[in-house]
């Protein structure tokens, strides 16, 4: 007779704190649960994938606490916003756990109301981007037309509440063409209906939106926070091409022009909130996942100073938790899975990587 392995004994690996700006280093390691409309209004359009699968399997959308989060949102309290904007460079191996800081951190400064100026994956836009057209405004730039447009429509969802409350109006007077101009004490809502109804336009009004952010952040009493998963793709290489055999420029492109201009030192009353990624880069540029190797020489002359947060591995406790909630979800739902012994293998298995963690633990 064969005897059964001993199951494991499950602890709590849950907080009751869903609120991001509550949790403190008592909930690390435990999952908090994030609210379907926080998913669907800010979060969703940053979310890998199969994370999103999860959310319609598990029927609840969870991030566990972890020590990057705690760490820049402990520095967002506690930072000197009368000056520049400090920038935050969360980098780690793939699989790491970078996109759910992200979205950890995005959370806490919605529920905060802070202005969000949210750059999902600025990589697509350099690998995949077949929509363009010259630039309106300058001659030399290349605008992706359709991805302004979502980019805005995005911008709108993010922060519909924080533009009704706070009613923002131009600065000065734009002029799109002869007959089509917006003048200065125009609602800021303006220009973004403009850019989604007029798509010739849109890359130009994501500039206007983005300056008038910059201006307005300090006069009008508000925050604003730009968070991008893979801002090394902002000097990256591109395989969009002009003409044959010939690659655009990554800073030709308007909306990276545009987006960079956020990370110079001549505003306040804001933050910088981004992560580096070998994904955001083409397979023969993955070989380490390091700021100084991901940004290379000109972006990394760009975006420093900064503060590097380093997303490791799970820890011990923190891979136990988190099989617990996936036994809990009926994510392992084989006996093995359920035993020490199994649970020895899982964790051999994922090296402690929650991605790979999360595709082992498929076929148990």
């Amino acid at each position: 007779m064969v005897e059964s392995q001993p199951k494991h004994t499950a602890g709590n690996f849950r907080t009751d704190k869903d609120n991001p700006a509550d949790h403190t280093e008592k909930d690390k390691g435990l999952f908090y649960t994030i609210p379907h409309k926080i998913v669907d209004d800010i979060l969703k359009e940053g979310l890998h994938s199969m994370y999103k699968q999860q959310i319609k399997a598990f029927t609840e959308a969870c991030v566990m606490v972890r020590e990057p989060a705690l760490e820049i949102m402990s520095c967002l309290k506690k930072a000197n916003y009368s000056l520049p904007p400090v920038k935050y460079l969360i980098y780690g191996e793939n699989g790491s756990g970078k996109t759910m800081t992200l979205a950890h951190v995005l959370h806490y400064c919605a529920v905060e109301k802070w202005m969000l100026v949210h750059v999902p994956w600025p990589a697509f836009w350099n690998l995949f981007t077949t929509e363009m057209s010259a630039s309106v405004w300058k001659p030399g730039r290349v605008d992706f037309p359709l991805a302004a447009d979502s980019w805005l429509k995005h911008f709108r969802q993010q922060n519909r509440a924080l533009l009704e409350q706070l009613q923002l109006k131009t600065s000065q007077k734009y002029v799109w063409t002869k007959r089509e101009s917006l003048q200065p004490g125009e609602p800021l809502t303006e220009v973004i209906e403009h850019g989604i109804s007029r798509n010739k336009f849109s890359s130009d009004c994501v500039g206007v939106v983005l300056k008038e952010i910059r201006q307005q952040a300090a006069t009008k009493g508000f925050k604003a926070v730009m968070v991008v998963d893979g801002i090394n793709a902002f000097w990256g290489p591109t395989r969009v091409r002009l003409i044959p055999k010939k690659y655009l420029h990554v800073g030709n492109i308007s909306l990276v022009h545009n987006f960079k201009k956020m990370l110079q030192p001549d505003w306040t009353n804001g933050a910088i909130v981004a992560s580096v990624d070998q994904m955001a880069h083409p397979p023969a540029q993955r070989k380490n996942y390091t700021p100084k190797y991901l940004l290379g020489k000109w972006g990394f002359e760009t975006f420093d100073p900064f503060v590097p947060v380093f997303v490791d591995k799970y820890s011990k406790k923190e891979i136990n938790r988190c099989i617990d909630y996936y036994i809990d979800r009926k994510w392992i739902q084989t006996e093995n899975g359920q035993t020490l012994e199994g649970r020895k293998e899982l964790i051999f298995l994922s090296n402690m990587n929650p991605f790979q963690l999360y595709q082992a633990c498929a076929s148990w």
